[in-house]
């Protein structure tokens, strides 16, 4: 069907409506395209534009310097730093820097920090160290003056305990306390319960260990033994001699038999008997005087000796005579009998009497004399007349220790009658009757402690030097 005009009008119309609607729509879009890019460059000016406006207005205010209130020139200058927004790569840039710079700096702080700390505890470790050294030191230097000179000899086979032998070589008042002692001998500890016992004649050492314990702080706790050691020697003697006995002189024919070992014996205080050895023979066939000597040695070398005269005689032998002979024999013996009665009377009447000590001191003499004929030889020497001497008393005489009793004053023990007579005397008797033998030898001596309540000898002078003569020991030489 056709249309109508009227219908083909209206349609026309009705495109054309559209038409332009598209077209306003369009140019809208475009519009809004345009303001955005007119904002945007709008937006920069203004950035621009404020930068420029702030750097003139800091070139103003320096030279102007106004008198502005600061609170509000910080807050518009916070508004304004609010304002000016910053490039996101320009942001990370400066904040790593500061970043670094801070990083930097602590850590040389920290390590500076560190090195001081590690000094100052270095220096306070070693100074604490030298300290405590040093104390150890003074606590070593005090125990070393503890120790006692010890210079006595000692006898051989005495004992000592433990606390003696302590109390001898150690001061415990000048001791560190809790200072711990050891005595040592031959690497073996003595004990509180061995004690000490000197069976070695010569010199022995003995050592002194002195230990304290030392606790001290460092970094850790530490302990350490602060030792001292001194080594002491001690000189141990043998004065104690064998003794000889059942010695004495006999008389023998010739042809009669003889053992001069007979009834002969040596013992020592300590080891009890000892061997005898016999030097010397005697000829029972021919007359003559012949001398044995006895000799007794016990384990450290002290020697005794002692002699003995063995005299062989000539045998007597019966004569036959005349009756003449017999009478003028008698006559002979009678007038010799009543001229030696007359003489025996006469002699008896100048003999010394005991009752005197003046008397007591002629008997003595005499008796030195005597002596003196035994003991000493043609050719002897100073030094082996005052052995003769030692040896003649130390074998014949005993000595008497209870001095002050009766029995001793009896016996006249301080009198050299009392050594040569009774064969017993104190130390002052053996003193005044070596002095008689030294007379009759012609030795030089002197009484050393004479008139004193002690031990008495003899010193005499032996090729220029004075040496120590004790006749209860039976000893010469460097004895005190």
């Amino acid at each position: 069907m056709k249309k109508n005009k009227k219908e083909e009008k209206d349609e026309k119309n009705i495109k054309k409506i559209k038409a332009v609607k598209v077209k306003k729509i369009n140019k809208n879009k475009e519009l809004e395209t345009v303001k955005v890019e007119t904002k945007e460059e709008t937006k920069k000016e203004e950035k621009v534009d404020s930068k420029i406006e702030q750097k003139t207005e800091v070139k103003e205010e320096k030279k102007i310097e106004p008198k502005v209130d600061l609170k509000i020139e910080k807050k518009d200058k916070i508004k304004e730093l609010k304002n000016i927004e910053v490039e996101p790569h320009k942001r990370s840039k400066k904040l790593n820097i500061i970043l670094w710079i801070f990083v930097f700096i602590f850590t040389i702080i920290f390590l500076t920090s560190c090195g001081i700390w590690s000094y100052y505890m270095f220096e306070t470790y070693m100074t604490h160290r030298e300290n405590c050294f040093k104390e150890m030191d003074v606590l070593k230097s005090r125990n070393s003056l503890a120790f006692n000179e010890f210079n006595e000899e000692v006898e051989y086979l005495t004992t000592w305990t433990y606390q003696e032998l302590l109390d001898k070589l150690v001061d415990s008042s000048k001791l560190v306390p809790s200072t711990r002692v050891e005595l040592f001998y031959n690497g073996e500890r003595i004990t509180e319960d061995s004690g000490m016992l000197f069976n070695m004649v010569g010199e022995i050492e003995l050592e002194v260990h002195l230990t304290k314990k030392y606790n001290y702080q460092l970094v850790k706790s530490y302990s350490e033994n602060i030792e001292n050691v001194k080594v002491t020697k001690i000189n141990v003697k043998d004065t104690i001699f064998p003794k000889i006995t059942g010695v004495s002189n006999k008389t023998i024919t010739v042809g009669d038999k003889i053992d001069v070992k007979s009834g002969v014996s040596a013992s020592d205080e300590r080891e009890g008997n000892i061997e005898v050895v016999v030097e010397g023979s005697v000829n029972t066939a021919k007359a003559g005087t012949y001398t044995i000597r006895f000799i007794a040695t016990d384990k450290n070398g002290n020697r005794t000796t002692q002699e003995m005269k063995v005299t062989v005689k000539e045998k007597v032998t019966a004569k036959k005579s005349t009756s003449s002979k017999k009478t003028t024999s008698s006559k002979k013996t009678t007038s010799s009998k009543s001229s030696s009665s007359s003489k025996k009377s006469s002699s008896s009447s100048s003999k010394p009497s005991a009752s005197t000590k003046s008397g007591r001191l002629s008997i003595a003499k005499t008796e030195a004399k005597k002596v003196a004929k035994q003991i000493f030889k043609s050719g002897m020497s100073d030094m082996q007349k005052a052995e003769a001497i030692a040896d003649w008393l130390y074998t014949n005489v005993d000595p008497q220790f209870e001095q002050g009793t009766e029995e001793y004053k009896k016996n006249f023990g301080n009198e050299a009658y009392a050594a040569f007579v009774l064969k017993k005397a104190a130390c002052s008797g053996f003193c005044k009757a070596a002095m008689l033998l030294c007379t009759e030898g012609k030795l030089t001596c002197k009484h050393i402690n004479a008139n004193k309540w002690t031990h008495q000898w003899l010193q005499v002078k032996i090729d220029g030097k004075w040496l120590e003569l004790d006749g209860q020991l039976g000893m010469v030489g460097d004895l005190y």
